[in-house]
């Protein structure tokens, strides 16, 4: 068994870090094919467009705050 109480709230921010860019990512490229999808708007259409923008942006300021993390770990 581990040592201490399992409700000591011990948060592990690499594990953290992991999920939200995980969940990010996946969610904003099912985003991205749910637009360039022909049936829906297309590659060509001005809303897939500037949502590719906005995707490629918010995935930069995201590695940007991600990397700014001083420890990924309490050790």
């Amino acid at each position: 068994m581990l040592d201490g109480d399992a409700t000591t709230g011990i948060c592990n921010s690499s594990i953290v870090t992991f999920m939200e860019w995980n969940v990010m990512m996946w969610g904003l490229y099912l985003l991205l094919m749910f637009c360039y999808a022909p049936v829906f708007l297309g590659q060509d259409h001005p809303v897939t467009i500037v949502l590719a923008f906005v995707c490629f942006a918010s995935s930069i300021l995201m590695l940007k705050k991600e990397l700014h993390i001083a420890a990924f770990s309490r050790y």
